[in-house]
Formats: C-alpha cells, sequence, structure tokens
C-alpha cells in the first residue's frame, strides 16, 4: 500500500478467470489498482486524472528513473515512478 494521499485510491482486486489451466482456484491473479471517479478500477484513458491528483498531493514523478526502466524494456506496463516526500 502506498504511503500518503495515494492510499485512497488504490483498491485490492481479484481476477477470477486467471486462465483456462488453472484449477480449483490455485491461481489467484490479485493486485492492486486505482479507484477512478466512477468508482471502478481506473482505466488507461483516466490517466490524467491520476497524474493530476499525485501532483495536487504532493507527488513528484521520477522522470529520470521512469525513463531508464522504460529504456530496459522490463517492464511494458509501467506508466511512471512517482515519489511522496
Amino acid at each position: 500500500m502506498p504511503v500518503g494521499p495515494l492510499a485512497q485510491l488504490v483498491v485490492p482486486f481479484k481476477n477470477n478467470k486467471v486462465s483456462a489451466y488453472s484449477v480449483n482456484g490455485q491461481q489467484c491473479n490479485c493486485g492492486y489498482g486505482f479507484r477512478s471517479p466512477r468508482n471502478k478500477l481506473m482505466r488507461v484513458d483516466e490517466v490524467p486524472e491520476l497524474f493530476a491528483f499525485l501532483f495536487d498531493n504532493g507527488y513528484t514523478i521520477d522522470t529520470a528513473l521512469t525513463t531508464m526502466v522504460l529504456e530496459t524494456n522490463v517492464s511494458n506496463r509501467l506508466i511512471a515512478y512517482v515519489r511522496f516526500i
């Protein structure tokens, strides 16, 4: 769970259907997501609203770290690294 005001938007979720090969719920695709103003999980098109929330609440985006990780192709799901001080 993140530190600071961002914790207000973070919600746990469970994706019940992991794959056709999971047996009796042995695999669990669980994680955390951001709650959107629609009171559902945030969609990609709502990322600007997430960034606005972050900036308004004292978070900064670590652009150097974000760029470095994106250039290494380690993660294709990374949006940005953020920091709260």
